[in-house]
Parts: C-alpha cells; structure tokens; sequence
C-alpha cells in the first residue's frame, strides 16, 4: 500500500486530549459540544477535532447555545432583517479583527476557511 493512515491527521485522539474527549469519536465529539455550544453543521470546513477540542477548551469564541437563544428572543422584528448578502469570508475576518481589538478569542476559523453559511441543525 501506498501508506495512508486510518482517518485524516485532524480527526485523530490527541494525547494531550482531556479524558472526557479522549475516547469520543469525531462524531460523538460533535455532538457533545454542539449541546452546549453553537457551532457550523457538522459536514462544514474547518469542523475537524482540532477546532471542536478548542471551543471545548475555550481557545476560540464561543456562545452557549442558551445564550444565543436568550439573545434571539429580545430582538425585535426589525432587527432580524437580512441586509443582503454577505461574503462570509469578509464577515469573518471582520468578525475576527473585532474579537482581536477587544482582547478576546477569535472564531478558529480565517477568512481563507470558513464555515458553510448554512444553518446548524444540530
């Protein structure tokens, strides 16, 4: 054989892993976070378990996803108004300059990688 490994390098167990992931598949780890986290749908670019063990870590932005409904529920209908389309790779390096300026984490995501625009349905 040519020497290809069992699964891709960024789907594999780290060592440095905490035990509560150590075990999990990708999947399996998917979902655990995605319970508590917003994050893009599973089959998004840049859903690898590297990205998926920082949000756990809180090395990246993150929202709960009882924080973002929360937040849903108090706006108002005016402000659910799409304004057209955005690039989402703009948006998210503007995302990114704006996490920077104010000294938090940054999305784990670079404006060359999105995630999809579709929705999550976890």
């Amino acid at each position: 054989m040519i020497g290809f490994g069992e699964e891709p390098i960024s789907d594999r167990k780290h060592d440095n892993e905490p035990l509560e992931t150590k075990k999990l598949g990708k999947k399996e780890f998917y979902d655990m976070v995605a319970l508590k986290y917003y994050i893009p749908p599973y089959k998004s670019r840049g859903i690898c378990r590297g990205y998926l063990l920082k949000v756990f870590k809180n090395e990246v932005y993150r929202v709960g996803n009882m924080e973002l409904k929360s937040f849903e529920v108090h706006l108002e209908p005016a402000m659910n108004k799409r304004i057209g389309l955005q690039n989402n790779c703009f948006l998210v390096k503007k995302i990114n300059q704006l996490l920077k300026s104010r000294n938090q984490n940054v999305l784990g995501f670079n404006e060359y990688d999105p995630p999809e625009e579709v929705h999550s349905s976890h």
